[in-house]
């Protein structure tokens, strides 16, 4: 591949030309090479010196500038060629390049170039491409001139040879210099210093120069700038009438931010004012009940320190008396005064007489005095005193629930919003506006339920499967992760389940469990075991950490005995059949008692051995299973009887020994009848029903099976106690899957009892046998 310009090496740098090159004699020696700021053929200044692939730097060639404006190189210009000749001759006239010397490495190399050059059209043109645009540069292998757009494209191949930046090939004059002005930063390359920037490369949004293409932007996508910026002058005017919209609409929000700014501060000092105010007046009332507690110690103090003088006094006149009355018998004694002695003896025996019946040995005045200080209830004032909550900060509310993890098609599914200031702390209170949407493009839409406890349970239904985003707002903002991605999934079967978390051992203190039989959970995740043996009731997380416990055994109301079942309301508010006490008792989540109801017998609204119980989550009503009297018994909120369903026997519609139930949101009633190993389904009218399952240890079978849950695809979640296994199944009886095995293993169980469905779809089962609870997560095969 050959090249034109100009040598711009050191002498110690230059190297020959191949022989091959131009037909040279490859046995001269070298020539020197002329001032590096002169063409070889002119000797005019010129402004960069291009190096190209062999180690010589030329300049570009005159023609090639300006075809007309060199050819005095050709004609008769002489100049002195002893620099270029290998032995030193005298200089001779050039006329045609025919007559340059053959040994002159310089002048025959550059001839050659040149008469190539002349042959070229007058006005050349890039023929590459076609479009006759004007060249930018002459690659001298393929004889071509080449355009901006065509340069980079060619040069992945070949070596080209570059013109003078700063100005077109056309304007370019071959005799006169480069002006003295430069290129400024901006149009030129930082990477490669001093090289113009040609071309706009589109995934980089940066403007490169030619060399870039072949170091970073090889497989990207560019074109000159010239023609990026007739693509982008539309643009460009719909750009320039945005900018001062936009500059508006940032101002007007920048002056809403300083009115915000303006109002947290004034609410501020509004505030703090208040609460100096108000701890000035607490302040002023603890100082005046200091000195009303300190004026009646006085007081107290002042009544028995006067009372003891009075006592004093009494026995300082006793003691004169007796000391006396002393002195006198022997006085007369001594003076052998029979009749004074007569009286002083009587006298005496008189006032010992006294003062034995009324002894002063103990006074009644003593130092108690005590301060009922109440320190804790104080200390509880004092927490709840004046406190301070802001709104839901939405960057920091959080969501979870069913609805996220496993959303189905046509299937109702729950979202639980759980909101926090802006420290960070959780809200306690409702109120809040909280807008909720679901991208489905047919079907209902989202229902929101303020929970009043700062947290909001949104309610919907998918209609399609897919990808749907539930958008969840407060006051126009969205909370955290908003909006969600969900993949609603219109598939019936289920996957693999995996212990994710295992709880709870055998004892008596606080998190220890000993014989537990139900569990539930509210919607704040919150799990809620009844712990039979220990007559009490305790509250885990949702990842099992202890959080309290209430009750003792006894039978007093907010004791127990033997407790089994436990539900939770809709408010979060715990039943609890209190199975041996024969009778329900309704608690807040911090253990304080609501009422009871229900009492030993047969009677309406009695009951014997309750087992379990639960609540329809829409309405309130408790159903409970009063195993004793083989019968479900149906009650409102508040403890009043709706009705009851069922008597002894095996047939559908009797009971044996009725254990777990649940309720549908529809209304139907799901029983487990322990001794006829079935479940039995009432209607929700309450006068049929059908039964579900038989004895056995395949599948759909059960043997002594007790607690029931309803997932969120309203299936039934079974607890086949004696064959230790999770059973779950349709609403119509179809078997879906088990899991779950005799032992001690993580996933094994020692007869379990009961089964709870988390908000989050995990399925938290109480292993009464192994006194534990064992969360199991589905996950993908």
């Amino acid at each position: 591949m050959a090249y034109v310009g100009l040598l711009s090496k050191t002498p110690s740098d230059q190297r020959h030309l191949r022989p091959s090159s131009y037909g040279y004699n490859s046995s001269l020696p070298p020539h020197p090479p002329p001032p590096p700021s002169l063409c070889p053929l002119c000797f005019l200044p010129f402004n960069q010196a291009i190096t190209a692939a062999c180690p010589n730097c030329f300049y570009r060639p005159p023609s090639l500038l300006s075809p007309p404006s060199h050819q005095h190189h050709l004609q008769s210009s002489k100049r002195s060629n002893s620099s270029l000749s290998s032995s030193g001759s005298s200089s001779s006239s050039i006329t045609s390049p025919s007559e340059l010397p053959s040994d002159s490495f310089m002048m025959s190399s550059m001839m050659g170039v040149v008469d190539d050059i002349l042959r070229e059209e007058t006005s050349p043109i890039c023929r590459h491409c076609s479009q006759a645009e004007p060249p930018l540069l002459f690659c001298l292998d393929c004889k071509e001139h080449l355009c901006l757009y065509c340069t980079p494209h060619h040069q992945k191949d070949h070596h080209i040879v570059k013109t003078h930046p700063s100005f077109p090939y056309k304007e370019m004059s071959p005799i006169s210099p480069p002006p003295s002005k430069s290129l400024t930063p901006s149009d030129t390359c930082l990477q490669h210093l001093g090289e113009p920037l040609l071309y706009f490369c589109r995934p980089c949004l940066a403007t490169i120069c030619y060399k870039c293409i072949d170091e970073d932007h090889k497989s990207h996508q560019y074109a000159p700038i010239a023609q990026s910026f007739q693509k982008m002058q539309p643009s460009m005017d719909e750009l320039a009438l945005a900018v001062p919209q936009q500059l508006s609409a940032l101002k007007q929000s920048s002056q809403n931010f300083e009115r915000a700014r303006a109002d947290i501060l004034r609410k501020k000092n509004e505030m703090s004012s208040s609460i100096h105010q108000i701890f000035h007046q607490l302040h002023e009332a603890i100082r005046k009940r200091e000195l009303e507690i300190l004026a009646r110690i006085e007081t107290i103090t002042t009544t028995r320190l006067g009372s003891l003088d009075k006592e004093k006094d009494k026995i300082s006149l006793d003691i004169r008396s007796l000391s006396e009355l002393s002195s006198q018998m022997k006085e007369a004694k001594e003076k052998e005064q029979l009749a004074a002695l007569v009286m002083t003896h009587c006298k005496l025996g008189k006032e010992l007489e006294r003062i034995a019946s009324n002894p002063k040995q103990h006074t009644i005045e003593d130092e108690s005095l005590l301060a009922m200080q109440n320190q804790s209830s104080i200390q509880t004032a004092i927490n709840d005193f004046c406190k301070l909550t802001t709104a839901p900060y939405p960057p920091l509310c959080s969501a979870s629930g069913e609805g996220l993890l496993h959303p189905r098609v046509n299937k109702p599914v729950t979202v639980t919003v759980f909101t926090k200031d802006r420290l960070g702390e959780p809200c306690t209170e409702g109120g809040e506006t909280l807008v909720a949407s679901l991208s489905q493009k047919t079907g209902g839409g989202v229902t929101v339920r303020d929970n009043k406890d700062g947290t909001y349970l949104l309610s919907f239904k998918p209609q399609s499967c897919g990808d749907q985003y539930l958008s969840i707002t407060i006051r126009g903002h969205h909370i955290q992760g908003s909006p969600f991605q969900l993949l609603v999934d219109g598939r019936r079967e289920y996957n693999h389940f995996v212990v994710s978390v295992v709880f709870g051992s055998e004892g008596s203190k606080p998190g220890e469990l000993c014989r537990p039989w139900g569990i539930c959970a509210d919607h704040k995740g919150n799990i809620i075991i009844g712990d039979r043996s220990n007559h009490r009731i305790q509250v885990f997380d949702s990842k099992g950490a202890f959080s309290h416990a209430f009750g003792s055994e006894g039978s007093h109301p907010g004791q127990f005995n033997r407790p089994a079942g436990v539900a939770v309301t809709k408010e979060g508010d715990i039943v609890v059949a209190d199975k041996d006490n024969h009778r329900i008792q309704k608690f807040q989540l911090n253990g304080k008692l609501m009422h009871h109801f229900g009492s030993r017998g047969s009677n309406d609204g009695q009951m014997i051995y309750p087992y379990d119980v639960a609540v329809h989550q829409t309405d309130g009503r408790i159903v409970v299973t009063d195993t004793g009297n083989h019968r479900i018994l149906m009650f409102t909120s508040d403890g009043s009887l709706l009705g009851k369903f069922g008597y002894k026997g095996y047939l559908c519609g009797h009971f044996d020994s009725p254990r777990g139930i649940v309720m549908t949101n529809e209304g139907h009633i799901a029983v487990s009848d322990f001794n006829v190993h079935h479940l039995l389904v009432i209607e929700p009218n309450g006068t049929q029903a059908r039964i579900l399952g038989s004895h056995g240890s395949g599948n759909a079978q059960f043997t002594r099976p007790q607690g029931i849950a309803i997932d969120h695809r309203d299936n039934f979640v079974v607890v086949d106690t004696k064959n230790n296994r999770i059973v779950i199944m349709s609403p119509c009886g179809q078997y879906l899957t088990k899991f779950g095995s005799g032992g001690r293993a993580r996933g094994q169980f020692d007869r379990p009892t009961s089964v709870t469905v988390l908000p989050d779809g995990r399925i938290a089962v109480l292993d009464f046998g192994n006194s534990r609870v064992q969360i199991f997560q589905e996950v993908s095969p």
